[in-house]
């Protein structure tokens, strides 16, 4: 026998608590649509063909039942302005028992592809579609391009908080603009992708910094950054369909599910919608550390809209998947117009800007193919750009004077001379402004627990007793003892030729001649709060 509309009428009113005093029937559906705190709801049974007990087929009969009332329904949403949903139940089979199916489309597209004086068909449902037991929804499309989501009968009222079929409405307003602009009239002197690379200290992040507002300056510009590290993914930087704490109608905690767009997807609906401005602005996206996540994966398809050509727009564009296609349509449409398909493709535009930061000497890094190195346009910075920016910066330990600059500078050229890498060296930035413009205790302290820990750990970890020979033989491989030594012998912890050139540049540059130790002028603080706020090894690298 089958299952009727009246059984589902009865089933969907059940699963949801209700009784028809709880609803308002809504003319000329016979009572199949209702409308239920303000929300208009179109019911169907699930068909079902059965062979052995097993079902073999199932379907939403959209081409001969209630095909009239449905279109009343939709139109009483439409003309009232109330949310609309096509759903689907049958507590008598197994597999569907407390699951909600709901047709996800517009009333035209399905008369237009189910009308049976046309040859339509049903709307089949996919075989074994069901509901995701972990997170209690699932979405997927059917044979004639519909798409159904599975929705446990505990979780309907949120789904129907969150989601309207009504997006899926062709919008005559805007049908005469439809195309998306990703030419727009932005010309800039700064690459589209670009990557600052180089050692540690050497002011990635603030020249990135300094650019990004140069960039800006003057416009209605937005900027956004990220870190990069090695567990960031792709549901990170683009954007997923996942479930988001909520309050339900009656007040208590509850679990819907929405597409959370990522700093990309946000930074590229910014950028769209900039396009239909008189006056085009640019929009950054900062990515630090990119070569902290695995670039491949983090990317996904979007690596290939990194190809761009002369204009600054993608070569070639990337189909959505079906979250996406919705977020962008949702966030898009008011400014750009079009309907849903109009947004199964997406570029970049070229008013949007994806710069980042990479330090290669950085452990557990992951690697980068040529093929998406060659999407990036890289800026080396060398590393003694800006050193004149804290040169002045002198330091007393023990009675012993110690200039931050020539420091490390000196201890850059042992290593150098021992074979290590140019990445592995210390830039002007190593410390922070904060360490450089306070007193000698802090220095001590910072040189302990970063520079003297960076050598120890990772740059000179197998020159340890060449670097360190001022101290006993026993102890320059104990970390503890190197920190004890530096406290009591200053420069003199180090091998004699990083202890003769720094005297020697001391000499050179006369640094303690007419400065007093610990002296900083309000300019020179000034200057490197600006360029380095924070300490650059500890938290980003650079």
């Amino acid at each position: 026998m089958a299952y009727t509309a009246k059984q589902a009428i009865n089933t969907f009113f059940q699963y949801l608590g209700i009784d028809e005093n709880n609803v308002e029937f809504i003319d000329g559906t016979d009572k199949r649509g209702i409308l239920y705190e303000d929300v208009v709801i179109f019911i169907y049974p699930i068909g079902c063909k059965v062979k052995d007990g097993n079902v073999k087929q199932s379907w939403i009969d959209t081409r001969d039942s209630g095909v009239n009332q449905r279109k009343n329904a939709w139109k009483y949403s439409v003309d009232n302005n109330r949310k609309y949903f096509c759903m689907a139940v049958n507590d008598e089979r197994e597999i569907y028992n407390d699951i909600i199916l709901v047709l996800e489309s517009s009333e035209d597209y399905i008369s237009k592809v189910t009308h049976r004086d046309e040859g339509g068909t049903q709307t089949n449902i996919p075989n074994g579609f069901t509901l995701n037991m972990e997170n209690g929804f699932k979405r997927e499309k059917t044979p004639n391009g519909f798409y159904l989501s599975a929705v446990h009968k505990d979780n309907i009222k949120t789904y129907i908080e969150y989601n309207d079929n009504r997006i899926y409405l062709e919008l005559e307003n805007k049908s005469e603009d439809k195309e998306i602009v990703y030419n727009t009239n932005l010309n800039s002197k700064f690459s589209r992708n670009r990557i600052l690379f180089g050692a540690p200290g050497t002011g990635k992040s603030f020249k990135m910094d300094e650019q990004k507002d140069e960039i800006l300056k003057g416009s209605n510009g937005k900027f956004e950054r990220v870190t990069f590290h090695p567990e960031y993914s792709y549901a990170h930087f683009v954007g997923t369909y996942k479930p988001v704490p909520t309050i339900d109608s009656d007040g208590k905690d509850s679990i819907t599910y929405k597409y959370v767009p990522g700093p990309f997807m946000r930074m590229l609906v910014n950028a769209l919608k900039n396009t239909k401005e008189e006056t085009q602005s640019p929009y950054v996206l900062l990515i630090e550390e990119i070569n902290r996540a695995n670039v491949a994966a983090v990317f996904g398809e979007v690596f290939q809209l990194l190809d761009r050509n002369s204009d600054g727009v993608s070569e070639y564009s990337i189909q959505t998947s079906e979250d996406m296609k919705k977020y962008l349509y949702e966030q898009l449409h008011e400014e750009l117009g079009g309907e849903l398909n109009d947004y199964s493709s997406i570029k970049i535009p070229n008013n949007m800007f994806i710069w980042a930061t990479m330090n290669s000497a950085d452990q557990g890094v992951f690697p980068m193919d040529t093929a998406f190195k060659r999407r990036w346009d890289f800026t080396y910075i060398g590393i003694n750009e800006n050193e004149n920016k804290v040169k002045d910066y002198n330091f007393k330990i023990n009675n012993n004077d110690i200039n931050w600059n020539n420091l490390r500078k000196s201890i850059n050229k042992f290593l150098l001379s021992n074979r290590i890498n140019e990445d592995k060296l210390m830039g002007p930035y190593f410390l922070s402004a904060k360490v450089l413009g306070g007193d000698s205790e802090n220095f001590i302290k910072a040189v302990e627990n970063k520079v003297l820990m960076y050598l120890f750990d990772d740059a000179a970890k197998q020159r340890r007793s060449d670097l360190f020979n001022g101290i006993e033989e026993t102890k320059r491989n104990i970390y503890s003892e190197v920190c004890s030594e530096f406290r009591k012998k200053g420069i003199n912890i180090f091998n004699k030729q990083v202890v003769d050139e720094i005297k020697k540049l001391d000499e050179e540059t006369n640094i303690y001649k007419e400065h007093d130790i610990n002296i900083h002028n309000t300019e020179q603080s000034y200057r490197l709060s600006v360029a380095d706020p924070e300490n650059t090894y500890s938290n980003s690298g650079e």
